[in-house]
């Protein structure tokens, strides 16, 4: 089994917040709680997405892949104006792609024309983006998102909200950015889909629809 997306907070006397995040966890979320927790459900591989809590500060996300070198791989974050030296040090640490926040509350992202530049550095590399928006901005980025030179992963199913039902127009856009085979998607983050709270029945049909039309790029 493999957990595609979590991440990994501090202790922060060892891998510290900074003073600007977005947030700061109530309580660590540490590498050795993370690995107990994928030993007892039986997850033998992972990809950890580095938090917007830590910024562009890697080491904590790092430190972990180092522990689990073969098993785990990551998802770095980085400006767009990272120098090649700086992502084939991440690549050597075992980072695969780099994720861009463009939700608001995390700080919004940069702009996409910066954007695609960047992904130019990421080919050579044989890494993806990864996106984490809000399902309003599928359609505009859509055009610029086509020519990126690297595969793109949509997180938490584009942020789609279920009370809208299946018919929504951001859902539309997303399956038709879909058929594009550059295109994946996370199905992943029920509960931010949702607006019934637990166990999120109102936004399971969301992703049985992705995993239904597009189950080999989810």
């Amino acid at each position: 089994a493999c957990d595609a997306h979590f991440h990994v907070f501090g202790p922060k006397d060892k891998f510290p917040y900074p003073k600007d995040a977005p947030y700061v966890p109530k309580v660590d979320a540490p590498k050795d709680v993370l690995i107990d927790r994928h030993m007892f459900l039986g997850i033998e591989r992972g990809v950890v997405v580095q938090s917007a809590a830590h910024g562009f500060d890697n080491s904590a996300a790092a430190d972990l892949l180092a522990d689990q070198k073969g098993s785990y791989v990551g998802v770095a974050l980085a400006p767009v104006n990272a120098e090649m030296s700086q992502l084939k040090k991440l690549d050597e640490q075992g980072f695969r792609g780099v994720r861009f926040n463009y939700m608001q509350h995390l700080g919004g992202g940069p702009a996409i024309a910066e954007l695609m530049r960047f992904s130019s550095k990421l080919a050579s590399l044989n890494w993806h983006l990864q996106l984490h928006l809000e399902s309003s901005m599928i359609v505009k980025m859509a055009p610029e998102l086509k020519l990126s030179p690297v595969p793109v992963v949509i997180n938490h199913m584009g942020r789609l909200d279920a009370s809208r039902g299946l018919d929504q127009t951001d859902l539309k856009h997303l399956l038709k950015l879909m058929e594009d085979k550059r295109f994946w998607v996370k199905v992943s983050g029920l509960e931010r889909a949702s607006r019934q709270g637990a166990p999120y029945s109102d936004a399971v049909p969301f992703a049985r629809k992705l995993v239904t039309e597009f189950g080999d790029r989810v």
